[in-house]
């Protein structure tokens, strides 16, 4: 079964090989076993410790081969908009699905990497109804 992955983009979590991914807008694997990539690195567990990136149409199918899951950049921002959708899709509110816990822990809940700037003291607070679109 393939999975997505998330890793929060204020990490910077592909490293000194960050620039060349975005520049080339190559997707990201990883797995539990050396990948073959136009770039491949060591990094934290996430699926595996091996990463690779590199062409969608050159690497997907032996990435598949060797168990690897896909990897998305996603930002606080882009978290709050995909809770802020499950709340809907359960017909309530993000404050409501919040409760007493806080932003962080039910990211962490929804499978999603919540970034804390370091040396931050304060709760994130959200204000009002969940905007309309």
């Amino acid at each position: 079964m393939t999975e997505m992955l998330y890793v929060n983009a204020a990490t910077t979590p592909y490293g000194e090989h960050t620039s060349t991914i975005a520049l080339n807008r190559w997707p990201v694997a990883n797995a539990p076993r050396p990948l073959p990539g136009a770039v491949t690195f060591v990094g934290p567990f996430l699926h595996g410790i091996y990463f690779a990136a590199g062409p969608q149409g050159v690497f997907s199918e032996r990435w598949r081969d060797l168990d690897a899951w896909p990897v998305e950049l996603i930002t606080n921002f882009q978290i709050v908009e995909r809770l802020i959708a499950l709340a809907q899709a359960r017909h309530t509110t993000l404050a409501k699905l919040l409760g007493d816990q806080g932003l962080p822990r039910l990211a962490a809940a929804a499978g999603f990497p919540w970034f804390a700037s370091p040396g931050a003291t304060q709760k994130p607070v959200v204000v009002g109804a969940p905007y309309a679109r």
